[in-house]
């Protein structure tokens, strides 16, 4: 592996220096290095492992390459989260391969049935949300301050991993006319900002952690920090590692999308407009908020019932 230090394209082979130039244009410097940090170390097995350039990638270079990361996992040394990537970024590429005709259509279609698997398209759905047990359970093993906002931030407000990392002290209106949380999310050039309310017991959180947080005098302003550094912000990675272990001392399988199902879940069985959980998620299409609940018909009838009662 590349070990994260920064890629500078003008060290990479021409095929991929055209790629970043086409990121360039679409996303964040921050997602074009995190793209071609996949696509170099994509490139490095090409040329050790394979013996061949990357222009030369074909199913069965992307099926070896895929295979080294799932040993990894099933060793024990990465998680879930890892193999996704690695497969999300290659499939990206080889979808950018087809644009160029590098690549036939009808050999992308196999490479992404293949990579459906390995991203967790297809087979068993993940997408569940706590039951009110599990999260019960899950706050009584957590061991610490650190640990307990996580989860609670999660089950709360349903912030995304990128979005939990970034959010600030700032963003967190506790003194305005209405109590407000503001979460963004960075996406290419431009950023989403949605606002969700706080109520009168969340507050009472919200202020046991900045009370807590600010006790350790941090330079930085960002709401999380990083457990083993407190001096330095949370990055995605890191919080992803804090949420293995998470589930390691719980017995419980934790991770940022799960308790942001959990949210969504909980606002839907009290009887939360759909449209308005959709907002709160942050989702440009509803369809999305639908596959997070998995409304049951029977869901569906209780809820219409009780929501137009008395109406008609």
């Amino acid at each position: 592996m590349l070990n994260g230090r920064k890629i500078d394209k003008t060290k990479l082979p021409p095929l991929l220096q055209r790629y970043s130039d086409y990121l360039e244009i679409r996303r964040s410097p921050k997602t074009v290095q995190g793209r071609l940090y996949a696509i170099s170390d994509l490139n490095e097995f090409m040329n050790k492992e394979r013996e061949k350039s990357i222009d030369q990638l074909n199913r069965a270079d992307i099926e070896a390459y895929i295979a080294k990361f799932i040993h990894r996992k099933e060793a024990g040394d990465i998680g879930q989260r890892t193999v996704k990537f690695a497969a999300t970024n290659v499939k990206m590429f080889a979808k950018w391969l087809v644009k160029e005709e590098m690549l036939s259509s009808q050999e992308f279609f196999k490479i992404n049935e293949d990579l459906s698997d390995l991203r967790g398209e297809k087979g068993e759905d993940n997408r569940t949300a706590l039951s009110e047990a599990e999260e019960k359970e899950a706050f009584r093993k957590l061991p610490d301050v650190f640990y307990v906002f996580v989860m609670w931030l999660g089950v709360n407000f349903g912030p995304r991993l990128q979005e939990m990392c970034h959010a600030r002290i700032s963003h967190v209106d506790l003194n305005g006319k209405r109590r407000l949380l503001k979460i963004e999310l960075s996406k290419g050039h431009d950023a989403k900002t949605r606002y969700i309310p706080i109520s009168p017991r969340q507050a009472q959180e919200f202020m046991k952690w900045l009370n807590f947080r600010n006790a350790l005098n941090l330079k930085h302003d960002f709401l999380l920090y990083n457990p083993i550094d407190p001096s330095k912000p949370l990055t995605e990675y890191s919080l992803g590692w804090i949420f293995q272990k998470m589930t390691k001392i719980t017995g419980i399988h934790l991770y940022c999308h799960r308790l942001r199902y959990t949210y969504a879940v909980k606002l839907w069985k009290h009887h939360v407009d759909l449209w308005i959980i959709s907002q709160a998620l942050g989702h440009e299409k509803i369809e999305t908020t639908v596959k997070y609940l998995k409304i049951r018909q029977e869901d569906y009838f209780d809820n219409y019932e009780k929501m137009t009662k008395g109406m008609f």
